[in-house]
Order: structure tokens, then sequence, then C-alpha cells
């Protein structure tokens, strides 16, 4: 079941809103009520009770890990019924995507490094 504009987990994270939605998976713009800022709630709905100690796994190592270029990872947890959620830093602005459709300039090194570090962020890119 996807999350609902208004909607509060773990009494704590509000939903403002959508911002991309797949058949399992969804990410939402949300409010730490605790921290007072914006965040960003990826939510993964695969049912696969198998799918979910990697999850907890990568989620551990993303809270670790540190690095300018990618959004900090806060907080991870599970919710019956709504799946796996992953709370991260909200960045506001245009996504890459956005950003390279608008350009003209697509310098050969850029997308090689794109291709590079695609891997890596997959993740956390809604």
């Amino acid at each position: 079941m996807y999350l609902e504009q208004g909607q509060t987990l773990q009494e704590r994270y509000r939903i403002v809103r959508l911002v991309s939605q797949g058949p399992d998976k969804a990410s939402y713009r949300a409010w730490d009520s605790q921290n007072q800022a914006a965040c960003f709630i990826k939510q993964h709905l695969d049912p696969d009770l198998l799918a979910a100690d990697p999850l907890h796994a990568l989620a551990s190592r993303l809270m670790a890990f540190q690095h300018p270029n990618l959004p900090a990872v806060y907080d991870f947890f599970s919710l019956p019924g709504l799946g796996e959620l992953l709370v991260m830093e909200f960045i506001d602005g245009p996504d890459l995507e956005t950003t390279l459709h608008n350009s003209d300039v697509r310098p050969p090194a850029v997308v090689s490094g794109l291709r590079f570090s695609g891997g890596q962020s997959a993740y956390t890119v809604a």
C-alpha cells in the first residue's frame, strides 16, 4: 500500500507529497517533526521477506557512509503493509534527469562519470 499525503510514520515523518511511483516502490517528500526539516522517503513494497535482509544491510551501510555528493541517510524501518522505508536528506532542486535533459552540453567525461557512479547511487535516486 502506498503512503498518503498527510500520513505520519513513526510519529515523526509526515508525508508532504508523492515524488515518484513505480510498481513496487515510491518516493515522497516528507517533514521530519523531530528535526524540523524536510526529508525524502523511499518506500519499497516488495512482499518477499527475503528481500528485506539485503535492504537492511544496504541501509546500514548507507547510514554509515558519508559523501558530499550523496544525500545522507537518516533512518530505515519496516511497517506492516507499507514495506521497507528509507529516510534520507531532502535536496531541493531539479533532479539529474531534468538537468541533463535541459542541457545542450554533455561532455563525454560527465556521461562516463555518471555511468561509473550510477551503480553506487542507484538506490538513492528517485
